[in-house]
């Protein structure tokens, strides 16, 4: 029954999490180190009861010199890694035997090279972690303007392109939280840290969502394309029937890109882990798209200056 996986989930909440938080984030201090735990985790707290918002690994962010420390001390406490590092990952996965129904995600970055849709650096939001707490142990977190900006950009990641409403509910969470118990939003924070970031699309389309789910999100925050493909495929995105449309276009990865510079890297690495042979065909089909799409956009241009 329903109920019966909704109590499982807040006994897991209430036993579970709390020891695997203690038990990754105990070593970790123990060296020396200042782990920030974010995303699903750091967001549970914020819902108005336990075990409503699910998460199925523990994230933990230490910065890029210190991740091969930080290992060393989890594998001194008997994590073991199930996935290791790679050209395309940007965290270890590490399980302990103890508690094998939640594994940890040691991440040093935020997102892999070639599906960057933003500039925001893993490190730049450690370095400005503050004090907190995660599942009643005591533990560092994103600064809020960053968990916002964090959580937008992480929903509109390339291979995310907020399919999950989870995501926008964590927002709404967030916001309505902050607006009954404080502290208010900083906004004009906010937005600019999205700006310097380059996801400000990205959390204008994941406020836009969240303000269906009733965030408190203020007018004039919300600023997207008004004309061309990109409003089109964002009006799409922004649309309450959003969740009922099919799989997203692919075009719309590169719609909530803020910059073209962003969306050649992202249409640069769009084959990446393809065979190379796959690669160059799938490049030379789009530029033969591209050519004839131009053409034909083109040709009443000059029928009309000919007839002039």
């Amino acid at each position: 029954r329903v109920e019966d996986l909704v109590e499982l989930q807040r006994l897991r909440s209430l036993l579970l999490v709390p020891e695997v938080v203690g038990r990754a984030l105990q070593p970790l201090v123990a060296a020396g180190l200042e782990p920030v735990v974010w995303k699903g985790p750091a967001v549970a707290d914020r819902y108005p009861g336990a075990g409503l918002r699910l998460f199925e690994d523990l994230d933990v962010l230490v910065p890029r010199h210190e991740h091969e420390r930080a290992l060393s001390a989890l594998r001194a406490a008997g994590w073991m890694v199930e996935h290791d590092a790679a050209p395309d990952r940007y965290d270890r996965v590490l399980r302990h035997p103890d508690t094998p129904g939640m594994p940890v995600e040691l991440h040093y970055e935020f997102e892999a090279r070639h599906d960057r849709l933003s500039t925001l650096r893993a490190d730049e939001l450690w370095a400005r972690r503050v004090p907190g707490r995660v599942a009643g142990v005591d533990a560092f977190v994103l600064a809020p303007s960053d968990e916002l900006v964090m959580l937008a950009a992480h929903a509109a990641k390339p291979f995310h392109c907020f399919a999950r409403l989870m995501w926008i509910a964590d927002l709404a969470m967030v916001l309505g939280y902050a607006e009954e118990a404080g502290p208010s939003v900083d906004w004009p924070d906010v937005v600019g840290r999205a700006a310097s970031a380059e996801c400000a699309t990205a959390l204008s389309v994941a406020l836009a969502m969240a303000g269906h789910a009733g965030a408190p999100v203020p007018p004039g925050v919300v600023s997207l394309p008004r004309r061309g493909w990109r409003a089109t495929a964002l009006d799409r995105l922004v649309d309450p029937m959003w969740a009922l449309a099919p799989a997203p276009p692919i075009h719309l990865r590169f719609a909530l890109a803020d910059s073209a510079q962003r969306r050649l890297a992202l249409l640069a690495g769009f084959t990446h882990g393809y065979p190379a042979l796959t690669s160059v065909g799938w490049y030379a089909r789009s530029v033969g798209f591209v050519a004839r799409r131009w053409h034909a956009l083109r040709a009443p241009e000059a029928a009309g200056a000919r007839s002039s």
